[in-house]
């Protein structure tokens, strides 16, 4: 940072064999941008021999005074005097307010872990926000880049120059990280002192000892106070206390703790209350609430070394409704509660991995890993075609795994099965099961079957080795604008024991198949100068795939179904995929910080086909597959629309579908519309389950100081509003006041709360009571 250093602006300059005395209005800048220096006058000495360019003197070292303005990157020192060293980067300012502007970036996280049920995307975050720290004192040392070091300070992040609230240090350092360490810290608002602390640090990507008070009254829960308090902010290390008060529920104590250090991150969360009120949630016939309810979760991340990373889940809770009336956001956009340890090693074209998970909660149904272990290979070429100049690419995954299919212990009890997705009845009357009884003859078709395909949809709890290897080889061949990949596959599955017997059983199963692509395009010279658009391409993708699953030595029957290994069968398939896009670049704004045009996807259309000749799929049964289609329209820079459906070519009928649309001004609103229809019943049962919901929701800014936010749901088939919830904002100097009005027709549930909150950390409310509110202090862990 220290290179590159010139006098860019001098009124009067005197110069000779070492220094120069600069007076009239002084600027100093670096060639590469990110330093920059004013001043009234300045003395600078210069590098003897050092290459002049356009900008004037290489500067070594400066002394400045009046009205100096040091920028640094995002940090902005004014001071009365300054001296820099700029090979050392090393200075010292007297008389000096620093202002320290954090960008904090908790955009959208992509952190994906593999419990080995799936890919799980960490939560989204905020758009962004900018935090700044202003520190005054006497004086304060440059330690290094974005260093400092002062005694006698007063730390603040209101703007004003007499701070209404302020922490005066005895002594503070800003270290690497964005720590800013204080000791003899003395709070004051207004001037006054209010409370004494002896240490502490506070990372500006946190909103530290500032306490989040939410009161409000809701019709289940009447008149509530729910309160985050932050009790100590380190290095690494946050720990925050919730005290929460329901009037007819009782009083609700958690504790969250957050911690990350090198090579490891993770959260602990706790939550308890005695609750005396009533759930309005479904219960299960002769289960009852408890009274004492709580839950606990830790997520934990660790790296290794030598590729390795660990990852370790425990999640509990007292009852199943406790995350579902406390914690509702949670409960239904997080991941499934889990308790695993997970290791993973990713290298080149190869990984492995190693999974042990158990149930906690006995109200869940789960298959259980006890353990599980993968090799996988993806797409490594082996061998080299000398006529082609092609490599064969070769794929394969190897697991062995212990499995223990765990179904809720209600389902087991009364036949009945609550999950997410509602009540579910066997054709059968209800259990009870006897999960102890030996294997052979506690299968009955009548119960398990549902719909007599001879795979079981439910089963007892059941425990089975379970090896299984699938192989998969790729030739890409190029013809002309073509590319034809053939592909050959291999996999064998061995079974401890299987659902009627204690015998052990295998199978072998063999396939094949090709795939055809290509892609053209073409490009329109058109021009539309409103809406900086610079030319039309249209990009048409069309690639069709046969594929044969054959000589299967055993169908699915009389296998344990843990997952959807056991349910392969013979199959055979022809699948049309046709994607055409329409493409434009958009012109860069004449202001813009960033590059030239951008490409921008004006129309996004996909449809997805499969044909099956022979009909060998015990699953689908049927000779078409849905017709999928996915369209995705930017008609302007900041206006997108979208449709997703699933036609059945042989009812006529639309299974599924979605339509909506979403348009961001940045700064002045967001809005969005959404129509579905879905499926939400776990297996069919002759009646149409489907469920049509309109969604809405967005925020407008009415004024600089004024917003308001919408959110609502509306069941098209019943024809009222489930769901809506209003928030008003009033933005003061430094903090957001937020009243907010929930109405859950669902649940028969009114409330309406207020907060304050700071301003850089604003976010939308949750309306749900007793929901938690991410914190943006240490990366989420999941």
């Amino acid at each position: 940072m220290a290179q590159g250093i010139f006098l860019e602006q001098a009124g009067d300059l005197d110069i000779n064999k070492e220094r120069a005395v600069a007076l009239g209005g002084v600027t100093v800048a670096s060639g590469r941008g990110g330093v920059r220096l004013r001043a009234d006058r300045a003395v600078i000495w210069y590098r003897q021999g050092g290459k002049r360019d356009a900008l004037g003197l290489p500067i070594q070292e400066i002394y400045a005074e009046g009205h100096v303005i040091f920028e640094l990157g995002d940090d902005t020192l004014m001071a009365d005097r300054l001296y820099f060293h700029f090979g050392l980067f090393e200075g010292k300012a007297e008389g000096v307010r620093l202002a320290l502007r954090n960008l904090t970036k908790w955009i959208e996280e992509e952190d994906k872990v593999d419990y080995g049920r799936g890919v799980y995307r960490g939560p989204r975050r905020g758009a962004g926000s900018v935090q700044e720290v202003y520190i005054s004192a006497d004086e304060i040392l440059i330690r290094g880049p974005f260093l400092y070091e002062a005694s006698d300070a007063e730390v603040t992040t209101c703007d004003y120059g007499e701070p209404h609230y302020s922490l005066r240090a005895a002594w503070l350092e800003v270290s690497e990280g964005r720590n800013v360490r204080i000791r003899g810290a003395t709070a004051r608002f207004l001037g006054v002192p209010v409370l004494y602390w002896p240490s502490l640090t506070w990372n500006m990507d946190w909103n530290p000892y500032v306490p989040v008070v939410r009161p409000g009254t809701s019709s289940e829960f009447g008149t509530f106070v729910e309160s985050e308090w932050t009790l100590y902010a380190g290095d690494g290390i946050r720990l925050r206390a919730d005290v929460d008060y329901y009037e007819k529920r009782g009083t609700g104590y958690g504790a969250q703790l957050r911690y990350r250090a090198k090579e490891m991150r993770g959260e602990l969360q706790t939550y308890s209350i005695r609750d005396r009120g009533d759930d309005e949630l479904y219960l299960p016939p002769g289960e009852s609430m408890e009274r004492e309810r709580w839950r606990v979760r830790w997520l934990h991340r660790h790296t290794l070394g030598f590729d390795w990373e660990l990852y370790t889940e425990y999640s509990q809770s007292s009852d199943r409704n406790f995350l579902p009336e406390y914690f509702e956001h949670e409960f239904r956009e997080s991941k499934d509660q889990e308790s695993l340890l997970y290791l993973k090693k990713i290298r080149d074209h190869w990984g492995m991995t190693f999974l042990y998970q158990a149930r906690r909660n006995d109200f869940q149904s789960t298959v259980e890993a006890l353990p599980r272990t993968t090799l996988e290979i993806v797409k490594a070429p082996i061998v080299k075609i000398p006529l082609i100049g092609r490599p064969i690419y070769y794929s394969q995954r190897t697991e062995l795994a212990n499995l223990r299919f765990r179904p809720d212990d209600e389902f087991v009890r009364t036949g009945i099965d609550v999950d997410r997705n509602g009540v579910f009845f066997p054709k059968s009357a209800g259990g009870p099961f006897d999960l102890d009884a030996p294997i052979l003859g506690t299968y009955d078709p009548a119960v398990y079957d549902l719909d007599g395909d001879g795979i079981p949809e439910f089963q007892p709890r059941v425990r089975s080795w379970r090896f299984d290897s699938f192989h998969e080889a790729r030739l890409p061949i190029p013809m002309g604008p073509l590319t034809l990949t053939p592909y050959a596959t291999g996999r064998y599955t061995f079974y401890e024991r299987t659902l009627l017997s204690d015998d052990s059983a295998d199978r072998a199963q063999t396939g094949a198949g090709a795939r055809l692509d290509t892609q053209v395009h073409k490009t329109f010279d058109v021009k539309i100068p409103s809406l900086r658009v610079t030319g039309l391409r249209h990009v048409f993708s069309p690639s069709v795939q046969y594929s044969f699953r054959y000589l299967s030595t055993k169908g699915p029957e009389g296998f344990i179904q843990f997952d959807a290994i056991d349910r392969l069968d013979e199959m055979e398939a022809i699948t049309l995929i046709l994607r055409n896009r329409l493409q434009t670049r958009i012109a860069a704004r004449p202001n813009a910080k960033e590059g030239g045009p951008k490409t921008l996807d004006v129309l996004d259309l996909e449809i997805e086909a499969s044909y099956f000749p022979s009909r060998r799929d015990r699953l689908t049964r049927r000779r078409f597959s849905n017709i999928d289609f996915d369209l995705r329209t930017n008609a302007l820079p900041y206006l997108s629309l979208y449709s997703r459906a699933g036609l059945d070519p042989e009812q006529g009928t639309f299974e599924t579908w979605s339509v909506g649309g979403l348009t961001i001004k940045p700064g002045s609103y967001m809005l969005g519309l959404s129509l579905r229809k879905f499926q939400p019943a776990l297996l069919a049962t002759g009646n149409d389950r489907s469920e049509r919901h309109l969604i809405w929701g967005g925020n407008v800014h009415l004024t600089p100081k004024w917003a308001v936010e919408a959110r609502g749901q509306y069941d098209v088939r019943a024809r009222q509003v489930v769901h809506q919830s209003y928030s008003i904002k009033r933005f003061f100097h430094k903090w957001v006041l937020v009243v907010s009005v929930g109405i859950d027709e669902g649940r028969d549930e009114k409330s309406i709360s207020a907060y304050f909150t700071l301003r850089d950390f604003d976010s939308p409310p949750r309306i749900v009571i007793g929901g938690r509110q991410d914190f943006p202090g240490l990366p989420d862990v999941q």
